[in-house]
């Protein structure tokens, strides 16, 4: 997943992987992959919709039902689901956009409601005199270190820069309304939640194995730079009501 020459090499033929590749495990990174990407396609038809109906409320339920299952499930998946509603709830304050912002909470609220009992149990844990030291040696980490990735920084500057391209050409249209696309600011969180996921060890001062994060980092990123050159051609061709 990041080693690229090795994967070159895997397809030339010059070598073989010597052990199972990261995706052929049958149960983790692809069943956190399902809960993120069901998460993600929940809040988009949330996100999308305006209207506080019904439909809104059973998508409220399933995202933070999803929410639920990735706590209860695999760190790493909740830790990006949870870095992306941080990142929304950050957008829907500064756009004052109180529904939003509802939302986002209730569904927060309902990740963590339905999670007590995990919770709960993981809170008695850490009361155990040998915690600390058994958690080190499954792979928790203490300390406030910045991490910066590559490839999401890559990823940041290429989407940033296609955007700015495009606005740049489009500006001067009087139709042309690029920050009210939704699926520009779904795309642009999807790329910053993997920046909080990586460090948010400096807010809370521990982290799980960092680098296993890249199992959605990557995948996410690459989702939202093709939809942004996709969606920023389609705005640089089409009158803004004919747009995604």
């Amino acid at each position: 997943l990041v080693d690229y020459g090795s994967l070159i090499s895997y397809i030339k033929g010059v070598n073989s992987p010597s052990d199972f590749l990261l995706w052929t495990r049958p149960i983790n990174p692809i069943l956190g992959g399902m809960l993120i990407f069901g998460f993600l396609l929940a809040f988009w038809k949330l996100y999308k919709n305006d209207t506080d109906g019904r439909k809104s409320k059973y998508l409220i339920f399933s995202a933070g039902f999803l929410f639920f299952l990735a706590i209860t499930s695999y760190f790493f998946s909740w830790g990006i689901i949870l870095s992306f509603l941080v990142v929304f709830g950050a957008v829907s304050l500064l756009s004052k956009n109180w529904l939003l912002l509802r939302r986002i909470c209730s569904i927060a609220f309902l990740g963590i409601l339905f999670s007590t009992p995990y919770l709960y149990n993981i809170y008695l844990a850490t009361k155990n005199p040998i915690y600390k030291e058994s958690a080190v040696r499954t792979g928790i980490f203490y300390g406030r270190e910045l991490m910066l990735n590559k490839f999401l920084i890559l990823a940041l500057f290429i989407f940033a820069s296609i955007s700015l391209v495009v606005f740049i050409k489009n500006k001067k249209k009087e139709s042309f309304n690029f920050w009210g696309e939704k699926w520009w600011f779904v795309c642009l969180a999807m790329i910053v939640c993997g920046f909080i996921a990586f460090n948010q060890q400096l807010i809370t001062g521990q982290t799980v194995w960092p680098y296993h994060f890249v199992q959605y980092t990557i995948p996410l990123s690459m989702i939202s730079v093709d939809t942004g050159l996709l969606g920023n051609m389609r705005a640089d061709r089409l009158p803004y009501q004919d747009r995604m």
